[in-house]
């Protein structure tokens, strides 16, 4: 009978990359082995893992092959589409973030707290300012040292 192999990912892209695979079976069989293109999500994909960004940063990024996070609605925007999650640490000063420059539909939502108990603080969906309903938010951030994502 023969034996089936399974390898998860994520798997890091790297460009010419050589990958040596062994496979090592306890007998002689007659092996098959089956190498499948799996897509992987994007490292930002779950709120634990989000990615930190800082005052006056531009980030680039993508929610292809992301998963649906299951938050709730902020300020009355819902998750209907996959997407990532960066973080910033709130200094009490006035915070804007912007899709504008990516032209495509967005929706920004921000919380506060930590990823079991995320509090919604800002959210906006289709900023009228910016092209291809991208978005905008403007917030005062939280206390010193209040992560947001």
């Amino acid at each position: 009978m023969p034996q089936a192999f399974t390898w998860a990912g994520p798997f890091p892209v790297v460009l010419s990359q050589v990958v040596l695979t062994q496979v090592v079976t306890t007998s002689t069989h007659k092996l098959t082995l089956m190498m499948d293109h799996a897509e992987c999500p994007p490292a930002n994909d779950d709120c634990a893992d989000a990615v930190a960004i800082g005052c006056g940063v531009t980030v680039s990024g993508t929610t292809i092959n992301s998963n649906m996070d299951g938050v709730d609605d902020c300020l009355g925007i819902a998750q209907t589409s996959p997407g990532v999650w960066y973080t910033f640490i709130g200094t009490g000063d006035q915070v804007i973030l912007s899709t504008c420059a990516s032209a495509v539909d967005t929706k920004i939502q921000v919380f506060a707290g930590n990823c079991a108990n995320l509090s919604c603080i800002a959210a906006n969906e289709d900023d009228p300012n910016c092209a291809g309903f991208a978005s905008t938010v403007v917030f005062t951030s939280l206390l010193l040292f209040s992560i947001m994502y």
